[in-house]
């Protein structure tokens, strides 16, 4: 297999730290750029068996074949496939903390979205809300707050969502996660849509069924829904 060796994207500063911890990237739930998270960390460090960690195992292969270029140069410019390279670029911003790197993929490919989903994964993975304000798109800057609130466990994060939908998506996670119905309804208003409507009584659903609690049922006024919950909570 190649050497992958070349120079570009500001990777000049990535090497002067002496050891980097591979642990980031086992938090990507994403086993590709977890892969070449760790491939990156493995040439930094020079020490390949942290390649073993790799989830896909075509990309252990390739991890234990980089060799070199380590004054800087850039191990996904060898990557051809355009959503490796995403992958790629993604996976390195987010084991080295450099979301700086996540514009190469919109300044070099064209792909704002991608791009925009690179600032995301680094501020998920180092727990990093101010990452989230790198996006320019007021509605992926709310899935990357709905993504922080997530991986750090913070639900005043929902608070500084903008869009209603999502901010009842973070509200809804932690309804769920804390086995407590009231946060269902915490952005529920006079004007709430059919969609929104039935989007809080889902939360409930879900809160009933993790907890196994069928008084969260009665709560409930859509028929369907509200059977099921009650099916779903029996023993």
């Amino acid at each position: 297999m190649p050497v992958l060796v070349c120079g570009c994207m500001g990777y000049d500063n990535i090497f002067e730290r002496h050891v980097w911890d591979s642990s980031v990237c086992n938090r990507t739930e994403n086993k590709f750029e977890g892969g070449y998270c760790y491939s990156a960390i493995a040439l930094a460090n020079g020490n390949y068996s942290i390649c073993d960690s790799i989830r896909d195992k075509k990309l252990v292969g390739w991890c234990r074949n980089l060799s070199g270029g380590v004054d800087g140069s850039s191990i996904c410019d060898g990557v051809g496939d355009t959503l490796d390279k995403v992958a790629c670029i993604t996976g390195v911003a987010v084991g080295f903390n450099r979301p700086d790197l996540c514009a190469s993929i919109y300044d070099e490919m064209g792909f704002r979205g991608f791009s925009y989903g690179c600032y995301q994964r680094v501020a998920e993975v180092q727990r990093n809300i101010s990452v989230c304000g790198m996006i320019g798109d007021d509605y992926d800057r709310d899935f990357c707050y709905l993504g922080v609130s997530e991986s750090t466990g913070d639900i005043s994060i929902c608070d500084i969502i903008s869009f209603e939908d999502k901010k009842s998506d973070c509200y809804a996670w932690f309804a769920k996660e804390r086995g407590d119905p009231s946060l269902c309804n915490k952005t529920e208003t006079l004007e709430q849509t059919l969609e929104e409507f039935e989007k809080m009584e889902k939360c409930y659903l879900e809160v009933a069924k993790a907890t196994g609690n069928s008084s969260v049922c009665r709560r409930m006024w859509i028929g369907y829904l509200r059977e099921l919950c009650y099916n779903s909570t029996q023993g």
